[in-house]
Parts: C-alpha cells; sequence; structure tokens
C-alpha cells in the first residue's frame, strides 16, 4: 500500500528518528497535507532546521518537538502564499493640486453645489386621542442580545480580502470544532491525492449560476487546509450517513453549506466520498432563570403571540390585518407580542407605485406606532418586540445583518423594544431565536437531497452531543435542522440570482447571523442552541421539536388580500423551569397556529 512504501522511505531518509511512531505519525501527516514525498519532506526539514528556526538548534535528529515546528512552518508558508495570491486592491495616486483646480482641491473654490445627503428629520406625529402610557411594568424578564452595537454597520462598503477572510474563517471555525467535539487529531486536504481515505471540513459550492446538481458539486477546503483549491465532489454508491439521530438517512446539500466528509483524492481530479458525518451540535438550551423572590408580576405560564408581515393588504395602506391581530392581542392578555417586518412592504402597491400622499414615516406612526401605544394600554404589562426586515421601506439598512428600527425617527414608545434581525433574546431565562428572512423558502428551493445508507458515529464521538429525542423526520426538520447544525440564520452561499432582491447578504458582518450562547460572538461555534427559534416562511405554516429546539414558522398574517395566520406560544411557568431546569422545552411549550379570518 501507499502508505507502506511511504513508510520505507522515510525510514530511509530520516533513519533511527521515525523509529518513535509519533515522529512517524507528524511525517506522514505532513506529506498527505502537503502533497510532499518523503525525499521533498527530509530537505524541507534540513532547510528550516539549517536555517535557526528550530528551537533546540539540532540538526542531526528530527524529534517530535522539531516534527510539530515543522508543520506549523509549513501551515503558515502555505497560508502566506495563498494571501499573496489573492490581487491587492490598487493604490490611487493623488492628484497634483493643478489638476484638482476647479473640482474643490483649493479652499479658495466656491464649495461644490453636490453635498453629502444629511439624515432625514422626520416630523413625529401627534395622533389625537392617543392614551397616556403610565407606569407601565412588564410582567416578563427580559435580557437583550449581545453586540448590538455592531449592527449599525456602514454596508456595501465590503472589500474582496475582508469577504473572503470571513469566508474563510467559518470553515477554520468549524474544522476547530471538529477536532475538539469529534477527537479528530488532523484534518485533511480534499485537493492533494491520497489513496487513504482521510476527514476533510469544507464548504460546499457550485461550478455554474443554475441550481446545484450531482455533477455540479464542488468542495472548498479553507487556505490552510487545502490553499482555497476547490475540487469537483462526488459520493460513491457505498456512500455512508454517520450520524447519532435515529431515523436520519436523507443529506440534504446547498451552496454556503459546511460539510464533513470521509474519502479519498486518487486520481488528485476528484473527491470520491464514501462516508458523510452529521456536524457536531449545538449543546442542548442553558437558560438565565429568575431566582425567586424576582420582581415579576406573576407565575403563570409565559404566553407569546408571534406574527409576521405585511401587516395591509397589498392594495392598501389601511392596515386591517393589524388592527384585527391587536384585537386578538388584546382579548388573550399575553405577556408578549413578538412583530416581525415588513411593516410598510415595498412590495405594496402603492408604494411601488408612489400613489401615496403621506410620508411613509408618518404613516408608519399614525397607523403603527399609536395602535402599539393603544395596546400598551389595554393590555398592562405587554412586552412588545419589532424585528425589521429587508422589505422595511421605512428603515434605511438594508442589508442583513440588519439594525433595529430608530424609535425616534418611527415615533415608538420606549416601552416598545427593537430588536436586530436576526438576533437571539431572552424571556424569563427562554432564549428565543428571531429572524424575518425567509430563510426555510430559499434553502427549499436551492438544496438538493441524496438518500444514503445511515450508519452510527463512532462510538468515541457520540457521547460529545446531547442526546436527542426520537423525533418522526419531515422535510421542514430537515430544513431546520440546516439552520441548527451549520450555526446561522442564514447559511446559504452565495444567494440566489433570483432572491438577491429579499436578501442583501453582508459577508464581513456575518458573525452576527451566528447561532448559539454569546450570538454573535466572533470566536468560536462552541455554544447553545435556542430554546424557540421563529422563522416565518412562504411555506405551509408548522412547528416542530427540532434537536432541543422549538422551531416556530407562524406563516405570515397576509397574503394579497386575504388575512393569514400567526402564531400563540405558552411557555412553562418560571418556576416550572426552575424545577426543570435541564427539561427539554420542546416538549413542554405548547403552539396553536391561529387563522385571524376563524
Amino acid at each position: 500500500m501507499a502508505t507502506d512504501k511511504t513508510r520505507k522511505e522515510l525510514e530511509e531518509h530520516f533513519q533511527s528518528a521515525v523509529q518513535s511512531e509519533d515522529v512517524m505519525g507528524e511525517c506522514l501527516q505532513m506529506c498527505t497535507l502537503f502533497d510532499l514525498s518523503p525525499e521533498d519532506l527530509f530537505y524541507k526539514w534540513e532547510a528550516f532546521s539549517y536555517s535557526g528556526s528550530v528551537k533546540d538548534r539540532m540538526i542531526s535528529t528530527l524529534t517530535i518537538d522539531g516534527a510539530k515546528e515543522l508543520h506549523a512552518y509549513l501551515r503558515q508558508q502555505r497560508a502566506a502564499q495563498a494571501a499573496v495570491s489573492t490581487p491587492a486592491m490598487p493604490k490611487v495616486k493623488t492628484l497634483p493640486k493643478s489638476v484638482l483646480r476647479g473640482f474643490g482641491g483649493t479652499s479658495k473654490m466656491s464649495p461644490s453645489p453636490f453635498r453629502t445627503p444629511q439624515p432625514m428629520k422626520t416630523r413625529i406625529v401627534r395622533v389625537p386621542d392617543t392614551p397616556t402610557i403610565v407606569n407601565h411594568r412588564p410582567k416578563a424578564q427580559y435580557i437583550p442580545p449581545t453586540n448590538l452595537t455592531e449592527y449599525k454597520y456602514l454596508y456595501m462598503r465590503e472589500r474582496i480580502p475582508e469577504r473572503s477572510g470571513a469566508l474563510d474563517d467559518l470553515i477554520e471555525d468549524f474544522a476547530e470544532l471538529v477536532k475538539s467535539r469529534y477527537g479528530v487529531k488532523a484534518l485533511g486536504d480534499p485537493s492533494s491525492g491520497t489513496e487513504a481515505d482521510t476527514l476533510v471540513v469544507g464548504r460546499i459550492c457550485s461550478d455554474s449560476d443554475e441550481k446545484l446538481n450531482e455533477s455540479s458539486i464542488l468542495l472548498e477546503p479553507s487556505r490552510i487546509l487545502g490553499s482555497g483549491r476547490r475540487v469537483p465532489l462526488s459520493f460513491l454508491p457505498s456512500c455512508t450517513f454517520r450520524t447519532d439521530i435515529t431515523g436520519r438517512s436523507t443529506v440534504g446539500l446547498f451552496p454556503g453549506q459546511i460539510v464533513l466528509l470521509k474519502g479519498q483524492n486518487g486520481d488528485r481530479k476528484r473527491f470520491l466520498a464514501s462516508e458523510v458525518w452529521s456536524l457536531p451540535r449545538l449543546l442542548a438550551p442553558s437558560r438565565e432563570i429568575p431566582p425567586p423572590g424576582a420582581a415579576l408580576e406573576s407565575d403563570d405560564p409565559t404566553d407569546l403571540i408571534v406574527a409576521c408581515g405585511p401587516f395591509s393588504f397589498d392594495r392598501d395602506l389601511e392596515f386591517q390585518p393589524l388592527a384585527k391581530l391587536l384585537q386578538q392581542v388584546e382579548k388573550h392578555q399575553p405577556s408578549v407580542l413578538i412583530l416581525l417586518g415588513p411593516f410598510l412592504d415595498v412590495q405594496n402597491e402603492l408604494i411601488k407605485t408612489a400613489n401615496i400622499s403621506v410620508p411613509l414615516a408618518e404613516t408608519f406612526q399614525s397607523q403603527i406606532s399609536a395602535k402599539l401605544d393603544s395596546l400598551l394600554v389595554a393590555v398592562p404589562g405587554i412586552s412588545i418586540f419589532l424585528v425589521p426586515s429587508v422589505r422595511d421601506i421605512v428603515h434605511d439598512h438594508v442589508a442583513v445583518p440588519q439594525s433595529a428600527f430608530d424609535k425616534e425617527q418611527l415615533g415608538l414608545s420606549q416601552h416598545i423594544v427593537t430588536l436586530p434581525n436576526p438576533s437571539v433574546f431572552r424571556i424569563n431565562g427562554v432564549s428565543i431565536g428571531v429572524s424575518s428572512t425567509d430563510i426555510l423558502m430559499h434553502l427549499n428551493s436551492q438544496q438538493i437531497n441524496k438518500r444514503l445508507a445511515a450508519a452510527p458515529l463512532p462510538a468515541t464521538v457520540t457521547k460529545q452531543s446531547p442526546p436527542v429525542p426520537n423525533q418522526a423526520a419531515d422535510a421542514m426538520i430537515h430544513l431546520s435542522r440546516h439552520i441548527l447544525e451549520q450555526r446561522s440564520f442564514y447559511p446559504l452561499f452565495p444567494v440566489p440570482h433570483q432572491l438577491s432582491s429579499s436578501v442583501n447578504l453582508d459577508i464581513t458582518h456575518s458573525y452576527l447571523l451566528r447561532l448559539g450562547q454569546g450570538d454573535g460572538d466572533r470566536d468560536g461555534l462552541e455554544g447553545t442552541a435556542p430554546d424557540v427559534l421563529i422563522l416565518p416562511s412562504r411555506l405551509k405554516h408548522f412547528h416542530r421539536a427540532v434537536d432541543c429546539t422549538l422551531v416556530v414558522n407562524p406563516g405570515f398574517a397576509t397574503r394579497g388580500q386575504d388575512f393569514q395566520t400567526y402564531a400563540k406560544i405558552s411557555l412553562p411557568s418560571v418556576s416550572s423551569l426552575r424545577s426543570l431546569e435541564n427539561a427539554n422545552l420542546a416538549n413542554l411549550a405548547t403552539v396553536e397556529i391561529v387563522k385571524m379570518d376563524d
């Protein structure tokens, strides 16, 4: 076999130094990862040791420490080569002052007639008969998302090196996660020729602009693991799917997905996968339960109503669906109301044709802000949360991740909480993730499914993941599990051309899309899953227990000229959560999808 031949050649060049199995293993790994022959590796070692880079300066014998230092040096060398291959932005030369005369280049010239646009000053509309909110005390304890200020970035200013660096870092983060959670010592390069099976981590890509298919799949490693060289990916007929989830045998593949595969690249032209491994899952949700005696109005179950816009029919701006929804809220008296955009939809016929006579910000104030003020009085102690959408014409931030609404501009009460899109926050210790982007529909339109023979993960890695209850698999569970496994509210990349109008994805700030404890953290992917994940979609409304997370698609409040649906969620009381701290909330909460015209 090739491995035996490589061992013999290593023994010829390094002699007694590779009698140690640790040193031999390190040398074999370097030959595989960096596509080196034993002779090439020996010359690399000689040059490295003569350069004085080895700490002990001993060049006669290769030790395990020296081998590790050489391995690190070769990785740095490969990363540097990959960075050099990225074209740098050309420097702009400063024009001489003589050329600038007449273009505002000197202080003596008259000021340019073209001025930098200033932020719009919105007039705050005082709607008559709006009740005054006094002593509003929320029933539920709210803990905001982390890194709120980082959502207020300047979009459309991404640089190519920053984008490519963010994409590369994500692969590296997953590689480190696999090593730590699965106990894998080293990962291979899928573009490097090898006759032995090796584990690789990479991103699924397509070789065309069309929808992904089995003949167009490419696998992209990171710059460190494989210089970023994409290689065609195929699956052996006997390929198996290793997972610890009972009854799971379908693998969904889509552009941008990070995958863990086992296989080989014998001819250096194509990586042949013999096994697909499920990625390490997020840990079971952790809860920050309010302590006994905390200032909560009651210890009743926490009731939530969740609805997603548009909240007006597509041919008017009368907001009848919103008025009807708020009547239902006033009737049921929940503790929490979560409204997701769009509120003033760019796809509304009146807005598209500019057939409006009142400024849109004033329309928002009179039709939405004023109604929410009345609700705060009618439902004492209610907490109201607003999440924007990229289709909201009253929001000047139209990229995902998206900053929260400006309360002052829209005349919103200080008692209303505005959240970024997406975000994860806590209500009475329960973590809730929300996003107004229809990722489920986008994934469903772009993924391809492969049915593979199921096999368990090796016993050494099964214990690394939290236990999963037996769940009947269906399409909605598969789609939702992609979000959790990829640890992202929007793992699809690139955004398909036909969907680009609804998602302006900012890759540089994609760390704000990450799921897990400390959501929005730049460092690593370790973390816990949210208790509840709210993902509105054009797909049929549903609620499912996916692993340890309750996933809810409440549907949309309207479609065309028709009333549609919203969701009522009842979470266990604080005292119940305290006594069942490690229980699976997905099995304790109750969900009802309500049709508004019923």
